[in-house]
C-alpha cells in the first residue's frame, strides 16, 4: 500500500459565523474587476465551464454603451490566467445582455451571446470562441434573431452536450414569449412563439437522450407564475406543446416579478429537477419565494427578522427586494443551490445599528441552499467588499453560475462606490462550493503540514460523485474502491481536521487505494 502524495498548495476555508438570527456577514473576498468602470448597467450575466484542470473559463457580459466594452472573460488555461473584455457588435444601446459556454466536439469552447439593441428592437446572437493560438476570445459569428419591440427579459441557457445545444427566450411589450433553439454544431433555427406572458428564464438539462427545456414566466392571462417542460427536439421542430405545466397564484394582494430557474447538470440530479424563484410584492413588502421541482410548496429567502435593539426588529422583506438569481453547483447532490438577490438599505426602515448594513445602500446578497433549494443558515452573505461607510453605494444586478464549474460558484456583479468620484464597475468573484465546510468561505494560499485527514471523496472527470469516506487522524486511507472506478481517472478530494480540502487528479488501477498521479 502507498501512501497518499499529497500537494502542497492548500486551500483555507474562513468560515462565516452565524446565529440563530438573521444577519449579514461581510465579504471575505476581494472584489475583482473587469475595469469597464464607466457603465451604469441594469443587468449582468455569467456563466464557467470546467473543461479539465487545465481549462477553466469564465464569461461575463453586461449592458454596454459606446463607454464601455459588454463581454468579459477570466479564463485559467495551461498554468496561465488571462483575463480581459471586448465590444459586442452591436456597440452601443444595448440591454438584457447574457451568456453560456458551450462546448463542441473538439472541445472548442465558444460564449453564445444575445443582446437587445433597444435603439432598433434588433436581438443578436454573437458567438465568442476562445483561440488557444493567440489566448484570447474572438467573436466569428454574428446573427440578428429577430426584430420586435422590448420586453422585460432575454435569457439563454445551454446544455454541455458535445453539439453545444442552447435555447433562447425573450418576451415583447406586447406579452408574447419568442425562443430560438439552435446549436454549435448545427446552426440556428427560425425564431417562433412559444406562449403567452412576461419575463421568461430558460434553463436546459441533458437527460443521456433529450434535452429538456424548462422555462419559467408570469402568465399575463391569470399573472400566475408557470414553469412548462418542453423537448428540445420538438422545439427544433416548432412543436410548442409542452410536456408539463404547472402554475401558482401570487399570495392575496401581490404580484410575481423578477422569476430564475435553473435545473442540475450535466452529470447529476434527474430531469424533473429545477428550482425557481420569484419575487411577491405589493408597495410594502418584497417576499423571495422559491419553488423546488414544483409550484405546491413556498420556501421564505427573506422572512426572517433582523434584530435591532431597542427599536423593534426589521424585516428584510420591508425594503426594496429586486434581481433574483439561481444556481445548482456542479457537486450537486454532494453540495446544493445558490440564492442571491439585491435589495436596497431603506433608512426608513433601516437603521445605523444594524450590524455589517450602511444604510441607503443597494447589497448584492447570497443565501447557501440545501438540495431542495432551502437555505442552510439564516445569514445573508454580502458580495461586494467595496461599499463604504458613506453609504449611497451600490452593489447589484448579480448573475451566478456554478453547475458547470469546478469547486467554484462564480459570480458577476454590477458595483458603484460613491466616494470614489461615482466609480461604475463590472467585479466578479471565485467562490469555493456549499460543502467544503459549513457555510460561504474564501480561498487563500497555506502550507500548514499538521492536518490530518478526516475525509475523501471521488468524483469522476464530468464530477459525479463516486463514493465518500470519512476518518479520524488519519495519515493514510486505506479503504476499498467501486468496480465502477477500476482503471480510470477520478478527481479525488481530501479534507482535513483544519477545515482545508484539496482536489488533485488520481489513476485508480487496483481495488485498493493505490493511486498514480
Amino acid at each position: 500500500m502507498k501512501k497518499l502524495k499529497q500537494v502542497l498548495v492548500l486551500l483555507c476555508i474562513a468560515v462565516l459565523s452565524y446565529n440563530a438570527n438573521a444577519q449579514f456577514v461581510l465579504p471575505t473576498i476581494p472584489d475583482s474587476s473587469y475595469g469597464a468602470n464607466s457603465i451604469y448597467s441594469r443587468r449582468t450575466g455569467c456563466d464557467i465551464y470546467y473543461l479539465n484542470d487545465s481549462a477553466i473559463y469564465r464569461a461575463s457580459v453586461w449592458e454596454q454603451d459606446s463607454a464601455a466594452r459588454g463581454f468579459g472573460y477570466v479564463v485559467d488555461y495551461n498554468g496561465t490566467r488571462y483575463q480581459g473584455t471586448l465590444p459586442f457588435y452591436c456597440t452601443d444601446h444595448v440591454l438584457n445582455a447574457d451568456v453560456c459556454l458551450l462546448k463542441n466536439s473538439s472541445n472548442t469552447i465558444t460564449a453564445a451571446v444575445v443582446y437587445n439593441d433597444y435603439n432598433n428592437n434588433n436581438y443578436f446572437l454573437e458567438y465568442f470562441e476562445w483561440k488557444a493560438t493567440i489566448n484570447d476570445f474572438v467573436s466569428v459569428y454574428v446573427d440578428t434573431l429577430y426584430s420586435t419591440t422590448t420586453g422585460t427579459t432575454l435569457n439563454i441557457d445551454g446544455n454541455s452536450s458535445v453539439d453545444g445545444e442552447f435555447t433562447i427566450v425573450w418576451d415583447d411589450n406586447d406579452s408574447i414569449i419568442y425562443y430560438v433553439v439552435g446549436s454549435i454544431a448545427n446552426g440556428v433555427n427560425n425564431t417562433r412563439v412559444l406562449t403567452y406572458g412576461i419575463s421568461p428564464d430558460v434553463s436546459m438539462y441533458f437527460d443521456g437522450t433529450n434535452d429538456v427545456v424548462h422555462v419559467v414566466y408570469i402568465d399575463t392571462l391569470n399573472y400566475e407564475l408557470t414553469v412548462s417542460d418542453y423537448n428540445f427536439s420538438d422545439l427544433l421542430l416548432s412543436i410548442t406543446s409542452p410536456l408539463y405545466t404547472q402554475s401558482v397564484a401570487p399570495g392575496a394582494n401581490l404580484k410575481w416579478a423578477f422569476p430564475r430557474i435553473a435545473s442540475p447538470g450535466p452529470n447529476a440530479g434527474g430531469v424533473n429537477e429545477w428550482t425557481v424563484i420569484a419575487l411577491e410584492w405589493e408597495l410594502t413588502n418584497w417576499y423571495v419565494t422559491g419553488f423546488n421541482n414544483s409550484l405546491a410548496t413556498r420556501i421564505p429567502y427573506n422572512y426572517i427578522t433582523l434584530p435591532n435593539p431597542p427599536t423593534p426588529p426589521i424585516n428584510l422583506n420591508k425594503v426594496s427586494n429586486y434581481d433574483l438569481s439561481v444556481c445548482y453547483s456542479n457537486n450537486y447532490p454532494t453540495d446544493g443551490i445558490y440564492v442571491g438577490w439585491a435589495f436596497d438599505a431603506d433608512p426608513s426602515i433601516f437603521s445605523s445599528t444594524v450590524s455589517n448594513i450602511s444604510i441607503n445602500t443597494n447589497y448584492s446578497i447570497v443565501l447557501r441552499c440545501d438540495n431542495n433549494a432551502v437555505n442552510l443558515d439564516t445569514a445573508y452573505w454580502q458580495v461586494s467588499s467595496s461599499i463604504t461607510s458613506n453609504n449611497d453605494d451600490f452593489s447589484s444586478f448579480l448573475s451566478m453560475a456554478s453547475r458547470h464549474g469546478s469547486d467554484e460558484l462564480f459570480a458577476t456583479y454590477q458595483n458603484m462606490v460613491i466616494d470614489s468620484n461615482n466609480l461604475y464597475d463590472i467585479n466578479y468573484k471565485s467562490i469555493v462550493p456549499i460543502s467544503s465546510a459549513t457555510s460561504l468561505k474564501t480561498s487563500n494560499i497555506s502550507t500548514n503540514p499538521n492536518r490530518k485527514i478526516i475525509g475523501i471523496s471521488g468524483y469522476d472527470t464530468t464530477g459525479k460523485l463516486l463514493f465518500v469516506k470519512s476518518y479520524l487522524n488519519v495519515e493514510e486511507i486505506k479503504f476499498d474502491i467501486p468496480n465502477e472506478c477500476y482503471n480510470q481517472i477520478l478527481l479525488i478530494k481530501f479534507e482535513y481536521d483544519d477545515m482545508t480540502y484539496i482536489t488533485n487528479k488520481y489513476f485508480i488501477n487496483t481495488s485498493k487505494a493505490y493511486f498514480l498521479k
